[in-house]
């Protein structure tokens, strides 16, 4: 049993005349089409992180290290952080000086908050990769 997905695209408008056409695509030439679309990704921006932080893991005093879970943090979070808590930069200079968009920045700054907040009120420990 073949499974058909029909799709409806207008062709042209012209004088009031609208000319419709309908493609019968099969369910194979539509898996190719989400294959060629998941593996075609946009390239990722590099970054510029300008400091390394000296201390890479944080945790809760009197807990032993080998029961305690972890909250991961990326070099370009604990950046965002350092860029816009310690350095007092707006949002928008933060993501000039880091080399991404302002949405980026604030998607970037929001995850690192998440990650820490989340980490002080559950007792896991922070690791910082690098």
């Amino acid at each position: 049993m073949q499974i058909f997905s029909h799709r409806i695209s207008v062709l042209a408008v012209a004088r009031g005349m609208v000319s419709v056409a309908v493609r019968v695509w099969a369910a194979a030439d539509i898996l190719k089409l989400l294959v060629y679309n998941a593996v075609m990704v946009r390239p990722r921006k590099k970054r510029r992180i300008r400091s390394n932080p000296e201390v890479l893991y944080f945790k809760p005093r009197g807990i032993p290290l080998n029961t305690l879970k972890e909250v991961i943090l990326t070099h370009e979070e604990v950046e965002a952080l350092r860029l816009y808590h310690i350095l007092d930069l707006d949002q928008t200079e933060s993501a000039n000086r880091l080399g991404v968009s302002q949405s980026t920045f604030h998607r970037t700054l929001s995850s690192a908050q998440q990650k820490i907040a989340q980490a002080i009120i559950n007792g896991k420990a922070i690791r910082i990769n690098i």
